[in-house]
């Protein structure tokens, strides 16, 4: 029990009557009523920061070569049908096709950068399916 700190003796709590008697003494400060902004004159508010978001933006058409230009393949890689053309050219599994139809675009268009999309406008044109789209997916007025 010697390394025990002693008992420290209890604070005493004033009354509402003492502590006016000090307010009264000139003893106590008197509670702030509002902030207190002697000093901050010259202080320019900060702007709050844009809000960040994170999200898919898509996928740069840079990397399939400058001679597709106005082929819009960021549109195309997220297409059902533009999907189901290269499922069947490449006999790859349609679970998983966002894994893979990147790599597989960029390899055909190596091949022959204008083929591949002269023959997916071809197999569009053929399959029927799409009359009222375009091959973007847009809907044909008529």
């Amino acid at each position: 029990m010697v390394d025990q700190a002693p008992d420290k003796p209890k604070r005493k709590r004033r009354t509402k009557a003492e502590m006016e008697a000090a307010r009264v003494a000139g003893m106590e400060k008197p509670k702030a009523q509002g902030v207190n902004t002697q000093g901050f004159e010259g202080l320019v508010p900060v702007k709050k920061p844009p809000t960040q978001g994170v999200g898919v933006i898509g996928i740069n058409d840079s990397v399939f070569g400058s001679d597709t230009s106005g082929v819009r393949w960021e549109v195309l890689i997220h297409m059902p049908k533009f999907q189901m053309f290269c499922i069947e050219r490449s006999k790859l599994s349609y679970e998983n096709v966002m894994d893979w139809i990147i790599d597989f675009a960029i390899a055909e268009l190596n091949k022959d950068n204008c083929q591949f999309f002269k023959d997916y406008k071809e197999w569009h044109d053929t399959k029927g399916y799409w009359k009222n789209e375009t091959i973007y997916g847009e809907l044909i007025d008529g």
